[in-house]
């Protein structure tokens, strides 16, 4: 991992009624890394209350447990007003990391948006 965090930015695109968010970054090392993305998704969600959001880590190969603490917080948001969130593109390394913590049994975790639009689009 560098010294240097680069400026984390989450991209928000909508498909029907589903939100996919997407990190603009191949590594989220830091807790100072997270404040952007974390206000990013807060103002989303207070915005547009997502029912179904997909949190895309497609190129995404570490991350620190800040964002598994962000993640924890976008779900408590989400599940709030009875939304869902689901988890793809995880690296091997990232999804060991999830499995070794247990988020897995929290969060459903599909290969691709593709998968997870299949599934999320039917809930």
């Amino acid at each position: 991992m560098s010294d240097q965090t680069p400026d984390l930015q989450v991209t928000f695109e909508q498909i029907n009624d589903v939100t996919i968010a997407r990190f603009d970054t191949y590594e989220i090392s830091s807790l100072a890394s997270i404040d952007q993305p974390l206000q990013q998704f807060k103002e989303e969600i207070q915005t547009r209350q997502p029912k179904k959001l997909i949190v895309d880590f497609t190129g995404v190969s570490f991350v620190a447990t800040s964002a598994i603490n962000m993640l924890l917080v976008i779900l408590k948001r989400v599940r709030s007003y009875e939304g869902d969130v689901c988890l793809c593109g995880l690296s091997r390394t990232v999804r060991n990391v999830f499995e070794i913590m247990q988020l897995t049994r929290i969060f459903e975790v599909y290969p691709d948006r593709y998968a997870a639009m299949a599934r999320i689009s039917q809930a």
